[in-house]
């Protein structure tokens, strides 16, 4: 995941899409458009409302599916700690960012920050 800057996103019965991402603490975060907005982010159907989804990582030179792991969803609230921890990398990651200034007043207006959390197995 430290090494990938495109993951799938597999939730409920919509089909994988792709989102770009930030690995952070061992947990996945995904700024998207949220289900009210039509804003310019990145649309990932269904994440807003999700409690669970799936996270596919795949190779960058094969394409080859490299895992896929179960998460649980929930969202990162603008007014935060969190939040604030994450715009610098958020704003890093972000290829093409148009007005970097206002992004993060933008984000909180629009968006929808997700962290998605690796379920932790127990085995058996």
């Amino acid at each position: 995941m430290k090494k990938s800057g495109l993951v799938w996103l597999e939730i409920g019965t919509y089909s994988p899409v792709a989102v770009w991402h930030v690995w952070h603490n061992d947990v996945c975060y995904v700024l998207h458009v949220g289900t009210e907005s039509n804003g310019t982010e990145q649309a990932v159907p269904g994440l807003a409302e999700a409690t669970q989804c799936h996270v596919i990582t795949r190779s960058a030179t094969t394409h080859a599916r490299t895992a896929r792991w179960r998460g649980t969803v929930h969202s990162v609230s603008p007014d935060s700690a969190e939040w604030d921890e994450l715009l610098p990398l958020l704003i890093a990651n972000r290829l093409n960012l148009r007005s970097a200034g206002n992004a993060p007043q933008r984000w909180a207006r629009k968006c929808v920050l997700s962290r998605i959390v690796p379920a932790v197995s127990t085995g058996g």
